[in-house]
């Protein structure tokens, strides 16, 4: 299952593309794999925890369906034809949808004022923006930091971004209390 998810990934490099990401495609990653006691010894269980992002579009049930029927139709025969009680499970603990460009959105507009820049970029990490966004309320991420100096020993956030951020919030501010229309 865990080579079948691997290979999930490799052909969703040559599926539909989105140069605005980084990587450009979605993707499949198997973070930790678990099971064992011994080299010698057939699990008793085994599991692996992975995780797929998904491009603004992509289905993320997808994915998770292509999974359960391989597990359902070429791997649990096997294995229960050695144990009946064989089993498979795939539990989905967190789905995290995509937040998709939305140009010239009310909140686009009000970001992009506010921090003194003319365009956004789009970021390949996630977030519960694509969640508000699935409602239909207009939603952007902003704020300081860089997702290179992230998720690693040392991570941090440079001062000067700190302020620009500071910045940026007294500006959403006055705008709160004073809107333009």
């Amino acid at each position: 299952l865990v080579a079948h998810a691997a290979r999930l990934g490799e052909e969703m490099k040559a599926a539909p593309r989105d140069a605005a990401f980084d990587p450009p495609y979605s993707t499949v990653q198997i973070n930790v794999f678990d099971g064992g006691a011994h080299g010698n010894v057939v699990p008793h269980a085994a599991s692996f925890f992975w995780e797929h992002r998904a491009l603004p579009g992509v289905r993320l049930e997808d994915c998770v369906d292509r999974l359960r029927q391989h597990a359902a139709e070429r791997l649990l025969p096997r294995m229960r034809a050695v144990s009946p009680a064989a089993d498979i499970r795939i539990d989905v603990l967190a789905r995290i949808p995509a937040l998709g460009a939305d140009p010239g959105s009310a909140a686009e507009t009000l970001a992009l004022a506010l921090a003194g820049r003319n365009a956004t970029e789009a970021v390949a990490f996630g977030s519960e923006a694509g969640y508000f966004q699935g409602l239909g309320i207009p939603t952007v991420v902003c704020g300081p930091g860089n997702i290179e100096q992230a998720h690693k020993p040392d991570e941090f956030v440079e001062l000067e971004q700190l302020a620009a951020c500071d910045r940026f919030l007294d500006r959403l501010t006055d705008e709160c209390r004073n809107p333009a229309d």
